[in-house]
């Protein structure tokens, strides 16, 4: 009914159409009345596959624009679908934006989850396309100041770093997208070869970008502050003042990150987010020295067996366990240490010590660790956005425990694109090689090529007689071992471009989380594949309720965990995967099952992610998919 005469396909011209408005007016308002209610929707989902199939709708031709605001069928998602990836394709990443965002929250997107993963597939690529286009324009009249280029990657209303917060949502995202083995999703396939091309291409402006302002300015950067001020600046103080502080450093933390990470805690903490300039060369051994009290004094690069290493005073610091030693001869109280894994379910005995300690340090590796030796590059991205959750609950705990006052921060950032090709890859200066990491090269003597600079340690603002040599641009040196994908080292905005996150609790009006409150409504009695659609209510029906409620959402087997939450209509945090309800507003909430062998039924469970008390369960969900 909402079709033009000439756009309806001539196969159609025998099905009998009312003439009156009224009764046209009539039936689409009984369909969309059937649409909308929940309890309605699952027969609806039938009748329309019925008729899609006993029309053979899918093989007809539709003209395009025309059938961008229909739900009937679910054919319209898949011709719309192609259409969006078509405008990717032909450079129209704008259109390509408007018809997802019109799209991904429609009827079929929230009854068919793989629709909505699609749609959110192409979302990331247009925003990303974009954003590097304009990135690219921008550049072209940044200057060579080094502090002007890092504002502009870390600050403003939509800073540099948010392509890389994009392109990392995007590969999470297709990291879990089953591909049609039947060729169905060759564009798709074709769409994120295309979007990878131009993230790296702009990424690589950026590098060589910010490396030669780097050079030219000699290293040489005021603001913001220097990764060896962090401690002195927003640590120290804390530990005159009344109340518990800790101190979390976090392997790999990359700036947008930081940013994802606080930004999810601004209804709990006061939070203040900085950029810092993390110390080069990028390496574990470096940052984390750098991060430690005496730093801003003076660090040396000195050689420590067949690695490098950094002396502060006369403490040699190479790796986690001097640093720890060093840690806690320095620091009056003497801190509690741990790693954050041990915060995930602490133990009554790591509770108690917690409880008991003034200052808590919390080291963690888990970034740098999955991306250094992650088997799968897939699994390695999915594995490492957890690392996010893990953090905010690692912060809610400590707080819990008594502790007022955070510091989170990293010792470098990271380059997660592309695999380096060969083409990429240079020899490295030669001479004596003390360490050698894909985007630096420590040691003394050798060659200088085109495809690289080289500096002294006291260049960068180190101690130590010791040389360095950084590619230029987005290629590295011929290493052994390790990602090709991942690496750090360098002097890119990604490696060097650190967070300091300063979270202090908020004394609020806490509210009752025991009791009904949050109802889980399941579109089928069954699950029959990977994906499926559950609709959480929140109500507020407790006592003194918040406007909003921050949920997580798991699925178990059991006690084993097999699924999650990948999507929602609103308030969905990628990185977390945390979810955001309103009071009284539905929210559709995209799920997908990570395990299904020998999987015959499951479990739903809401779970409050600031108390961690569990609100809503639906339970004995029979599950049948065939393997």
């Amino acid at each position: 009914a909402d079709l033009s005469e000439e756009s309806i396909p001539k196969a159609l011209s025998s099905v009998p159409v009312p003439e009156e408005e009224s009764y046209k007016n009539r039936i689409k308002n009984i369909c969309e009345t059937w649409r909308k209610r929940l309890d309605y929707q699952g027969a609806y989902v039938v009748a329309a596959k019925d008729v899609e199939k006993d029309l053979s709708l899918s093989a007809l031709e539709f003209v395009y624009p025309q059938i961008v605001g229909l739900e009937t069928f679910p054919f319209i998602e898949k011709v719309l679908l192609k259409a969006g990836e078509t405008h990717i394709l032909e450079g129209k990443p704008d259109k390509a934006l408007e018809l997802a965002r019109a799209r991904i929250h429609s009827f079929w997107p929230t009854q068919e989850p793989v629709f909505q993963l699609h749609w959110k597939l192409l979302e990331y690529s247009a925003q990303l396309l974009l954003l590097g286009s304009r990135i690219r324009e921008e550049i072209k009249s940044v200057g060579k100041d080094p502090e002007e280029i890092i504002q502009r990657y870390s600050e403003g209303s939509e800073p540099w770093c948010l392509l890389d917060t994009d392109y990392r949502h995007l590969e999470s995202r297709y990291a879990s997208f089953d591909l049609d083995m039947e060729g169905g999703h060759d564009q798709l396939e074709q769409v994120m070869a295309h979007v990878r091309h131009e993230y790296t291409k702009t990424l690589e402006l950026m590098i060589e970008t910010f490396a030669s302002a780097l050079l030219e300015a000699g290293f040489s950067v005021a603001q913001p502050c220097s990764q060896k001020e962090v401690f002195n600046r927003y640590f120290r103080p804390h530990l005159t003042s009344d109340g518990k502080v800790a101190y979390l450093i976090v392997d790999a933390l990359r700036f947008e990150m930081g940013k994802e990470l606080g930004e999810g805690l601004v209804d709990e903490f006061n939070v203040s987010i900085k950029p810092c300039v993390a110390q080069p060369p990028t390496i574990t051994v470096v940052g984390m020295a750098a991060l430690m009290p005496q730093a801003e004094n003076g660090m040396e690069l000195v050689e420590a067996g067949s690695k490098v290493a950094i002396r502060i005073a006369d403490t040699l610091l190479k790796d986690r366990a001097s640093r720890v030693k060093f840690l806690k001869k320095a620091i009056e109280p003497e801190p509690f240490v741990c790693k954050l894994s041990q915060l995930v379910k602490p133990s009554k005995k790591i509770q108690g010590q917690i409880q008991d300690a003034k200052v808590i340090v919390v080291t963690s590796q888990e970034i740098d660790q999955w991306g250094e030796e992650g088997a799968e590059e897939e699994e390695t991205r999915i594995y490492m956005d957890e690392v996010l959750d893990k953090l905010r609950k690692a912060i809610r705990r400590l707080a819990f425990l008594g502790v007022t006052n955070f510091v989170v921060t990293a010792d470098h950032g990271h380059i997660f694109g592309e695999t380096i090709e060969s083409g990429m890859k240079m020899h490295p200066p030669g001479g004596k090689t003390v360490e050698l990491h894909r985007r630096v090269w420590i040691g003394s003597g050798g060659k200088t090529e085109a495809g690289f600079f080289r500096v002294k340690a006291a260049d960068v603002g180190l101690g130590g007689e010791l040389e360095l040599a950084f590619p230029r641009s987005f290629a590295c040196f011929q290493a052994r071992g390790g990602s090709e994908a991942y690496f750090h080292g360098g002097v890119s905005l990604q490696e060097m471009v650190i967070p300091v996150i300063v979270l202090k609790k908020e004394e609020k009006l806490e509210y009752e989380t025991k009791g009904p409150g949050v109802k889980i409504s399941l579109g089928s009695p069954k699950i029959s594949t990977r994906f499926l659609s559950v609709t959480l209510t929140y109500s507020g029906d407790v006592l003194f309720p918040p406007e909003k409620i921050r949920v997580k959402l798991t699925i178990m087997s059991g006690k084993k965990e097999v699924g999650s939450a990948v999507m929602s209509a609103y308030g969905f945090e990628e990185g977390t995967k945390e979810i955001v309800l309103e009071k009284d507003e539905d929210n559709a909430v995209t799920c997908m099952l990570t395990a299904v062998e020998g999987v015959k039924e499951v479990s739903i469970h809401v779970i409050d992610a600031v108390s961690q008390v569990e609100l809503a369960r639906l339970e004995r969900i029979p599950v049948i998919i065939s393997i």
